[in-house]
This record gives structure tokens, sequence and C-alpha cells, in this order.
């Protein structure tokens, strides 16, 4: 939070303990009488005699600060009764209602613009300010941290939490002059507004880190650290021309030996230090073997699991979605309690010919992915396999042995180095959501006084005085 912005001159107390001490001039007010309040319940079905119109669903609100025209609507039907009640107008604020996770309850939008035809979707809620409340103040009101938290706290349900009427209509919110509203609402918007450029250039920043440390990655195992070496063409589409002096040669002849697990019964969470784990899928996300993404397994199966993860094996997924069959990722070590699923294959290497480091890099780079996506069958687009022999016969480098560590660890330590900055990014990332999310907070319930909203006080006065 800006550490120029002072608090208000004198406090009361709220008399609502979540919020506490508010601006002694603000009110605490029920959300019924500054809101209309609209529950939709408008589904995606088309009803032969409705009117077709634009839907706003829930993952429109759940995504966007705001509703307008640039939106992307689903279509769908709505009775004349609905579309009088639920057709969005410039200035409305809708929220979830109803979701999964209870901190998910009370997610706004603000609609800043008229959309002739959208309605509102169900699970939502429209929230139409009366003539002493500013719709974007509400908005940033929602948005806040205390809000989202009662919310949550409010929600009702085992599988699935909502909200009702009563609940939503009965929050009590605190409620500046309507001057003020505006001021902290046109400086919420543009802080906000600065926050999430910053945020997005680093986010930008991340993902050109990312695009650099896999394109170092694809260069070094595939033409080596020397650019001056002569070259060859390797007969390999996919790989193009390697160092002269490297040989190619299919991926079974470096495997002293593949291995797979079996299915076992596990229960949700990971095994303890002296159980029995079996690996998920999710151990080899983003080409980094996780140990800890496995799953305790029950007592009756202990007998059943078979191929325990080994020092220097590389682990692939053999069977998964599209962009996540064949992932790799290389184990440091041996995990005589850990075991591997049916859906993953271990692989070990002729250590005298081939280094886990370096294939683990190879394995996971950019052309050999795409050369997976060619070879991997099956009908489902959601679901794809790789099999052994596809996987095996795969025609890949041979560098020399001490070229091969030579490049394992000069990626180390740019990866490393790549890795940090990264790291570092999101954390600034982390540090300005937290930031952002302090402001509003502050700002809404007047633990601190924005600019424009002395001469906002000020137009009030006048207005009262006069």
């Amino acid at each position: 939070m800006s550490r120029h912005l002072k608090p208000y001159d004198s406090y009361k107390d709220s008399g609502v303990e979540w919020l506490g001490q508010v601006p002694e001039h603000w009110e605490v007010k029920r959300l019924k009488f500054v809101a209309e309040l609209e529950l939709s319940n408008v589904d995606k079905k088309t009803v032969d005699g409705e009117q077709e119109v634009k839907l706003c669903n829930y993952t429109d609100v759940y995504y966007n600060d705001r509703i307008d025209g640039k939106l992307c609507f689903m279509r769908a039907t709505a009775s004349s009764d609905q579309i009088e009640r639920l057709s969005l107008t410039n200035g409305d604020v809708v929220i979830t209602k109803d979701s999964e996770d209870p901190h998910d309850i009370g997610v706004p939008t603000y609609v800043n613009a008229n959309v002739r035809g959208l309605v509102c979707g169900y699970h939502l809620a429209i929230l139409r300010s009366r003539a002493t409340t500013f719709g974007l103040f509400l908005f940033h009101f929602f948005a806040s941290d205390p809000a989202r938290e009662w919310f949550a706290q409010e929600a009702r349900g085992l599988t699935r939490f909502g909200l009702g009427k009563y609940s939503i209509e009965n929050t009590e919110l605190p409620v500046p002059p309507l001057p003020e509203q505006k001021a902290i609402a046109a400086y919420l918007d543009a802080e906000t507004s600065r926050i999430d450029t910053l945020i997005s250039e680093q986010q930008e920043l991340i993902e050109l880190l990312k695009e650099k440390r896999q394109a170092l990655i694809s260069h070094c195992v595939t033409k080596g650290l020397n650019p001056d070496i002569p070259m060859k063409d390797s007969g390999i589409e996919w790989l193009g021309e390697v160092p002269e002096h490297w040989a190619v040669t299919p991926l079974k002849h470096l495997v002293a030996d593949l291995s797979f697990g079996v299915s076992v019964n596990a229960t949700d969470t990971p095994a303890g230090p002296n159980e029995i784990g079996v690996l998920k899928t999710s151990c080899v996300f983003g080409d980094v073997f996780r140990p800890s993404e496995n799953k305790k397994v029950w007592d009756a199966d202990l007998d059943r699991v078979k191929c325990c993860v080994m020092e220097e094996a590389l682990i692939i997924t053999r069977m998964n979605t599209p962009d996540l069959v064949g992932s790799v990722g290389y184990v440091p070590k041996t995990y005589s309690r850990l075991f591997l699923p049916d859906r993953m294959w271990q692989i070990q290497l002729i250590r005298e010919a081939a280094i886990s480091k370096f294939y683990w890099r190879l394995l996971s780079s950019r052309p050999v992915k795409k050369e997976y996506s060619i070879l991997a069958t099956g009908t489902s687009s959601s679901m794809r396999n790789l099999t052994q022999e596809s996987v095996l016969r795969m025609p890949v480098p041979l560098p020399p042995l001490p070229e091969q560590k030579q490049i394992s660890d000069y990626l180390d330590r740019e990866t490393a180095r790549i890795d940090a900055l990264i790291t570092e990014a999101e954390e600034t990332i982390d540090l300005m959501k937290e930031h952002r999310s302090a402001l509003i907070s502050a700002a809404v319930t007047g633990k601190v006084k924005v600019p424009g909203v002395d001469e906002a006080m000020r137009q009030t006065e006048a207005a009262e005085a006069g």
C-alpha cells in the first residue's frame, strides 16, 4: 500500500466485526438499501419459443474485471420476464453467487458498456446501484479482501457452495457520501490499472525468459556449445544439422533398462517418511521431477507395487493429454519407497555411453516434444499414448561422453541463472498483487484517505450547507 496515504482525521466503530472502524462521517448500511439485487436463473439451454440472447456466464465474470462488447459471449435463450429483469446495463455490478470453492463466492465484475441483448447467466447475481451509491465503488468493495472473506464464511454447502438472496441483501458495507465514493473509485481504477500494467510486464518477461530457456536447451543439446565447429546433416528432419563429430543413434542403443509400474489403489495424500507411495503423473509436469507428487499406497496393495525410483533414471509419462504426454524428469537419487504407476516409464541409460542429465535435457527440448506429438497415438483429443517401440527407435544425437557432461554442466548453470530471474519476477508479481489487494481493501473501508477525497468532502459539505 502506498506509504503517502494517510488515515482520516476521526473514526467510529462500524458495529461490524469484520469492518472494524470506519471514518466518522461514513455510514454502514445493508446492501439492500444501497442496491437492487436480482438473482439469475437463465441457463445455457436453448428453449423453443424464447428469444435468443447473449449470455454473460460465470467465467465471463470470474476472469474479467469489466464486461463490455469486446468479450465473446455464448448464445442462449431467455423468456421475456428474464430479459426484462436480467438484461445488463452500463453501471451494473455482477457477482458470483455459487461455486465449488467458497472463496470464489462474491467475485465481482463491472459492466461498463451497454451491450445489446446481453443477459446475466446462471450462478450470478446483478447489483444495480440506487441513487446514493456509485457502481464502481460497489465493485471495488466486493473485490476487497474483507468482503471476499465475509462471503466465503457466509457461503453454505458441502460439495458446492452458494449464497441466497437474504444473505447477500443483508451484507453490511461502509457507505461514504456519493462524491467520496466516486473519488475512491476513480483513484482505485487508476492505481489498479497501473499495477496491472506492471504485472503484465513482469508476466511478459517471464514468458520471454521461459522461451530463452527452452531455446537455449534445444540449441545446446542438438548443436553443442562451439558455434565454430563444422556441422553435418543428421539425416533426421526434426534434428537437422549436428556437429560433425557427433553420432546419431536410436535411443534404444543407449538404454540399459526400461521398466514401468502398475496401477494400485492409493489415498489422496502423500506417503509419509516410512510409508510406500506411488507417483502421480504430475510428478514430472514442467519436465522437473517432484517426488512429493505421490499418493500413499493402500495396505492391501503393498505387495503389488513394482519399479521403485532409481538414481539417475529418467521418468517419462507415456499416457497423458496431448501437451503433457512425454513429460520427462531426471531423478537425482534413489527413492526406495516411491514406485511408478502404470502410466509412466523409468529409463536407465548405459553409463559408459550416455549421461542421464544430457538426455533429460534432450528429451525435454522443443524438437523432441514436437516429435512426441507426432508419435503419440490415440483417438481421444484429451488423452494420447506413446509406445515403447516409437520412443526407443527415435534417433537421438550422441556426443562424446565428456562433451555430454560439459553441455549438462553448462545448462545447469545457465538454466539456474534464468530460473532465478523467473523466480524474482514471480515474487515481484506476488508483491504487486498483495499491494493491489491491500490498497483496495484499505480504500473502500476507509483505513486510508486517497487523493481526491478531500475535495469530494468539501463538495459534500458545500452541498449540505446550500
